[in-house]
């Protein structure tokens, strides 16, 4: 279910004044390719925070334990169209963006009994003071099998070891989102081909830096994406909080997505 809410001189010189309407027509060309490819940056939006909450039917009225403010007048904004009566916080994330262009952002949360769900925000076009996303959020379905020859490691050097295996892990689980998304805005030209090759890499070196830490011990690892829960396209605006969307659990209960556009201060909301 998803939900949307909201040489000599002379000839130098002449040269120069040949050129000058042709120079003038380029830059007010480049400043109308400016003005007409506007960016989140450019609306003032530095970054975004997600927040996953679960949605009971059970539970006292407009109870919502954890919930931050934010999140929880969005949800009461939308207690016409979402049945629930209890939310629950499961898990947030911050994440920085659009410093000078439409560069998405891919993160991991938390949900019930340890669930982790990647997610992706991808701006894709600005258009009457308003941004336009895509959101996504999918299953993380993680196996890691502990050889023989961890238990010949002394307790501290296990911990330190899966301490760096998992944060690998997540770092290239979260490369690996960026570099997909990347690859699909450079394939309809809203990225250059600098940026995709840096996303590329980035994920490539996760992946090695996980088959190292694998080798080292002898550790084997599989992870596979589970079912997209999530996928939704809707505008926000600066400072504005979307609830973007649910996904039915078991029983009467329901995962809940809820988005921020961070405003820079000082930009009006």
């Amino acid at each position: 279910m998803t939900l949307i809410i909201r040489s000599s001189i002379a000839c130098a010189l002449a040269t120069a004044l040949a050129l000058t309407p042709a120079v003038a027509t380029a830059q007010q060309s480049g400043r109308s390719v400016a003005k007409s490819n506007p960016t989140p940056a450019s609306l003032g939006i530095h970054g975004f925070s997600v927040v996953l909450v679960v949605g009971s039917m059970q539970g006292p009225a407009s109870e919502a334990d954890g919930v931050p403010d934010t999140a929880k007048k969005a949800l009461t904004d939308m207690r016409g169209f979402l049945p629930y009566k209890r939310y629950q916080l499961l898990d947030a994330a911050w994440m920085l963006c659009c410093g000078s262009d439409r560069s998405g952002i891919s993160g991991r949360v938390r949900g019930p009994n340890d669930q982790d769900y990647t997610y992706s925000v991808d701006p894709i076009s600005v258009a009457d003071a308003k941004l336009n996303v895509r959101f996504s959020m999918r299953e993380l379905r993680e196996n890691v099998a502990q050889p023989a020859a961890q238990g010949r490691l002394s307790d501290e050097a296990r911990l330190e070891h899966s301490r760096q295996f998992y944060e690998a892990i997540r770092e290239r689980d979260e490369a690996a989102v960026l570099a997909r998304t990347t690859k699909q805005r450079f394939d309809v030209g809203l990225v250059a081909a600098p940026e995709k090759e840096a996303a590329e890499l980035r994920h490539k070196r996760a992946a090695q830096r996980v088959e190292d830490l694998q080798h080292l011990v002898g550790t084997r690892f599989s992870a596979s994406p589970g079912r997209n829960i999530m996928d939704s396209t809707f505008s926000i605006t600066p400072g504005e909080t979307v609830v973007v969307g649910t996904s039915r659990l078991h029983g009467d209960q329901a995962l809940i997505a809820i988005l921020t556009a961070a405003a820079k201060p000082g930009v009006a909301r």
